[in-house]
């Protein structure tokens, strides 16, 4: 995402186009809050241990049933108990792919106010 971003800007940022130059200010803003967000949360170790400890036990599972699904090799991967077995990919999405949504929404909106 980052470096499609970065293509987006450097195509753009120097167009004649209108369209075009709203697509770099577009891109140049979803980088500059990626980097904000790194900039304000690297030196929390809480999160990071919090993001290990929610994330790893159903990236090792969905990676199990991949590689059993994938390569039949008979390892038996159960699903996870109810509730889980439905929330499992949520989960992971949300947690993972809520933050990079959010500022997505928000340089959106901030590109139609201008």
């Amino acid at each position: 995402m980052l470096s499609t971003l970065t293509g987006v800007y450097n195509k753009y940022k120097d167009s004649a186009n209108e369209s075009e130059r709203t697509q770099a200010a577009w891109a140049k803003n979803q980088l500059d809050a990626m980097s904000e967000n790194r900039r304000n949360t690297a030196g929390f170790w809480e999160m990071r241990l919090l993001t290990f400890l929610i994330a790893l036990p159903f990236v090792i599972h969905v990676n199990l049933v991949g590689l059993d699904t994938n390569f039949k090799m008979g390892i038996g991967v159960l699903k996870f108990p109810p509730p889980f077995n439905d929330w499992e990919g949520q989960i992971l999405l949300s947690f993972f792919g809520l933050t990079a949504g959010l500022l997505g929404i928000k340089a959106i909106t901030n590109a139609f106010r201008r």
